[in-house]
């Protein structure tokens, strides 16, 4: 994800050609086939068919973002644990070209063994990180007076911390679902997502 003027999206491919695609085909082509069939009902069904079959290893989204207009790039990464080959391989590159880290966790399902290890070989590559908790609204009821989400994130810190060798890590806990809501209704659930005051340390740790 890079600064364009404009929102854009570009396939890139093995043999490292790119070819611009229409935001209803990339989120086809990102998607599982039963779920782009059924929702992704914009998309060219052949053209996306055709996309897939020859196979693409990166996709490049352009965004008018301040955020990204001060030379900041973010790479989405898919991580060690794939069945893909590629995709281990693809991590690693990125990985020893990155000054810092987002490193996400889940409240639902907490922070397993595989995430633990791609930390432990990321760490051993980087030292500068901002670990984030999504999927915060699937953790906010109550289980002997304390919110699921919390007792996760207090998990999270531990196996962080286990891992990283430190004690009180900071995790931000955001609900991307409780945000996008929020800009649609343009109402204070935006801002009890944790989404703002996540983007506002995010500048901070970039800049």
């Amino acid at each position: 994800i890079r600064y364009a003027q404009q929102l854009t999206s570009e396939l890139i491919f093995h043999d490292g050609h790119s070819e611009p695609i229409d935001r209803n085909d990339l989120q086809a082509c990102l998607s599982d086939e039963k779920v782009w069939r059924d929702r992704c009902k914009r998309a060219d069904i052949e053209k996306v068919k055709s996309l897939l079959k020859n196979g693409f290893k990166e996709v490049r989204i352009g965004v008018p973002s301040r955020l990204l207009s001060r030379n900041v790039q973010i790479v989405d990464t898919p991580g060690l644990g794939s069945v893909e080959v590629e995709h281990g391989r693809l991590t690693r590159h990125y990985l020893a070209q990155c000054d810092a880290a987002l490193f996400l966790v889940s409240t639902d399902p907490p922070m397993g063994e595989r995430e633990m290890t791609f930390l432990q070989y990321a760490a051993g590559i980087l030292d500068k990180f901002l670990f984030v908790q999504t999927k915060r609204d699937l953790g906010e009821r109550d289980e002997r007076g304390e919110l699921v989400w919390r007792r996760v994130l207090r998990e999270n810190q531990e196996r962080i911390g286990e891992v990283m060798g430190v004690h009180n890590v900071e995790i931000h806990a955001v609900s991307a679902l409780k945000a996008a809501r929020g800009l649609r209704t343009q109402s204070r659930v935006y801002y009890e997502s944790g989404v703002p005051s996540l983007r506002d340390k995010l500048e901070r740790f970039l800049a």
